[in-house]
């Protein structure tokens, strides 16, 4: 419901701009005003939403600009009408920037608990998508900056060109950015809670890890390498990585660790994120039916977890080095997982597979 909220706000603006600039038509200041501080918070609503974004400080950001808007309101029958039109063009512009800044601080920062919830093929494009919005708001600020100057010391005839143009691309950008981010399904709930700080050891049964900060050098170690052989054999066993939906949440809570013991240990140890993780047992599963079988790559793309074909090739020459046509007509490697070069080197410094490691005869005999 939001996210249409929010396009139909673009929608609506735009025709408002279109019909001021365009036609000459004269609408109320608050009207206008009232839309341009509305749509910035609206777009960070939607996104983060979508997203599953939750901060202690989000409520604060979502009702900042109607506690400028308020203080503008207060101040309105003590100001002049050039000094209205002055402070209402600095807040809206300090609101865009706001904003702005705000997406742009989620698009790169590496590691935050929303980032948990999403699945793993969904985290470029949602990092991506607050990226868009974040430089559409740069830009809108920018935007407003230019019609001021332009029409404070100039003759004003760039502004109807300036706003229509930038106003185009920004409901262009933005309604991508939130549609973009609707395709991203809402994480999934596991049945078994996830402990706080718990490994599942050999026995089956949980055992406290301790302390981090109270382990020798020796001991986490120790601990970041039960940790990611735990997470081979059950990527092996059962085979995790098929599933398209999966996240690091998701993951945490199927093998009873805690999601920053597993992103720790697979980039100390494998030194790639958890994605890449993932990725390279789907990779290793697609070589194998490669070699094995005569199914299109279209149908494998799927059946070993991948949603798009483009991300399946980014990684298939990640890990193996070659596209999947040359790797399916090459006659260098036997059709044993275990003698690739490629999972040799993953697996280190783990114990190897077996010699009869096989992720598809695995999935054959279920």
């Amino acid at each position: 419901m939001l996210p249409l909220l929010v396009i139909g706000a673009y929608g609506l603006q735009s025709t408002l701009l279109g019909l001021t600039w365009g036609f000459e038509v004269t609408f109320p200041v608050p009207v206008l005003a009232g839309f341009a501080v509305l749509i910035p918070p609206l777009t960070y609503a939607a996104l983060t939403s979508l997203a599953q974004v939750t901060t202690d400080r989000r409520a604060i950001w979502l009702v900042a600009p109607a506690i400028c808007t308020a203080g503008f309101v207060l101040l309105f029958p003590f100001l002049g009408i050039s000094q209205i039109e002055y402070l209402l063009d600095v807040v809206i512009v300090a609101i865009y920037l706001f904003y702005g800044g705000l997406m742009m601080r989620i698009a790169f920062i590496v590691e935050t608990d929303w980032m948990d919830q999403l699945p793993f093929q969904r985290l470029p494009s949602a990092g991506r998508t607050f990226l868009v919005a974040g430089a559409a708001m740069f830009l809108s600020a920018t935007v407003e900056i230019i019609v001021f100057m332009d029409l404070a010391h100039g003759s004003g005839t760039l502004a109807p060109e300036v706003v229509g143009l930038s106003n185009l691309l920004l409901l262009i950008a933005l309604g991508v950015a939130v549609l973009w981010m609707s395709g991203t399904p809402p994480p999934v709930e596991e049945k078994t809670a996830r402990p706080v700080v718990a490994y599942e050891g050999s026995s089956g049964q949980a055992e406290p890890v301790g302390l981090i900060d109270g382990m020798s050098a020796e001991e986490y170690r120790a601990l970041q390498q039960a940790t990611l052989e735990k997470l081979d054999d059950y990527m092996m066993t059962h085979q995790l990585y098929r599933d398209e939906n999966l996240s690091l949440d998701r993951l945490a809570r199927r093998t009873l660790i805690p999601t920053r013991q597993i992103s720790t240990a697979i980039n100390n140890l494998r030194a790639i994120n958890v994605p890449q993780y993932v990725n390279t047992f789907r990779v290793i599963e697609a070589c194998e039916r490669l070699k094995q079988t005569d199914a299109p790559v279209t149908e494998i793309i799927y059946d070993v977890g991948f949603t798009t074909k483009s991300n399946f090739n980014r990684e298939f020459q990640r890990v193996v080095g070659v596209s999947p046509s040359v790797w399916r007509r090459s006659n260098k490697y036997d059709s044993k997982p275990s003698s690739w070069p490629f999972v040799e080197s993953f697996f280190e410094p783990t114990t190897a597979p077996c010699r009869d490691f096989s992720l598809h005869r695995a999935e054959a005999a279920k």
